[in-house]
């Protein structure tokens, strides 16, 4: 393989091309799941991993990010001893300063003694995975509140350049909100979990208060009067609307799927204890609330769900407005 670099204009003389790909080749991701399959084969030979069901599960691939999942250190230990003879074997370097150890369901740190090649790995509180900050106790505060964080910045953005362009009209007011503020906190909404259906008050005074800049009105107008007038759910309506959204997602995957294998797992837990805090808890609240339970008891949601969905959350809030 050849390649040249484009300077002032023109290109290079073409070289050769002995290690690798080119940079963004679409090959590139194809070859790593090839190679690093031989690694996920090794590690679940071992017959290790957290139980769902009749099954474990023992790793979380996703790109270059490895979890690794045990349901005791020693079990964990042994597990990296897999995943450290495979690195042995091709040369591959893991970056020591992003590899820590969670044990969930324990408290304070440092019980969990699990070494990589004779070091012992940290353990931590709390590691941030795909962008969200798992903490070993379930709770979600601290990535709530880093979430805020980042939307607030973005609103403080969002607000400065829309005075730069003058007079912006509702419609480019509301796009802003949903395109730059409102991502940053729905990020996992559809994963965060709570068996108490948390009110995320932070959340929804942030969306009210950038209803009114839109609006440009004072405090005196009534919180659901500002959301009415836009046809904005709370932030809570929109959590409702992506996690049954996902859910339905999830119905709808084939059972081999370690997602559906999961779920179904926690709803048997659920099918024998109300009180169990599983995925499907709140899940099934919701569509109770929602008077959609007759879908949960079929397991199966009929044609054009979202629509109904949206129309049945907005029927919702506003019962509750009134």
């Amino acid at each position: 393989m050849q390649s040249a670099v484009k300077l002032d204009g023109g290109n290079t003389e073409w070289f050769d091309v002995d290690v690798g790909v080119r940079q963004g080749c679409v090959i590139s991701p194809m070859l790593f799941d090839v190679f690093v399959d031989q690694l996920a084969r090794e590690v679940k030979a071992l017959k290790l991993g957290v139980e769902a069901g009749a099954e474990r599960l023992a790793l979380l691939l996703y790109a270059d990010d490895i979890v690794v999942l045990a349901n005791s250190a020693e079990e964990l230990q042994r597990m990296m001893k897999a995943v450290e003879g495979f690195c042995n074997r091709w040369r591959l370097q893991v970056n020591m300063s992003k590899t820590k150890v969670v044990e969930f369901g324990a408290r304070g740190v440092g019980k969990a003694k699990v070494y990589w090649k004779g070091e012992e790995l940290e353990e931590v509180e709390e590691y941030k995975y795909l962008g969200m900050l798992v903490e070993k106790g379930g709770a979600w505060k601290k990535n709530k509140d880093r979430m805020l964080r980042k939307a607030r910045r973005a609103a403080a953005l969002a607000w400065n350049m829309a005075v730069r362009m003058g007079d912006m009209s509702v419609k480019g007011m509301t796009s802003m909100w949903n395109a730059l503020v409102r991502p940053h906190l729905e990020y996992g909404a559809e994963v965060i979990n709570s068996h108490n259906d948390f009110v995320w008050e932070e959340a929804e005074k942030l969306a009210r208060k950038i209803g009114r800049r839109v609006l440009k009105c004072g405090k005196r107008l009534p919180n659901d009067a500002i959301m009415g007038e836009l046809g904005w759910m709370t932030m809570r309506g929109r959590r409702m609307l992506l996690r049954l959204s996902y859910w339905s997602k999830i119905l709808a995957m084939e059972d081999g799927r370690w997602v559906k294998k999961v779920y179904e797992h926690g709803r048997r837990r659920l099918e024998t204890d109300g009180r169990a805090n599983t995925w499907c808890n709140l899940t099934r609240k919701w569509l109770r609330d929602l008077g959609l339970e007759e879908e949960w008891k079929q397991q199966a949601v009929g044609p054009a769900w979202q629509e109904r969905l949206k129309a049945k959350i907005m029927e919702y809030e506003a019962r509750n407005w009134r």
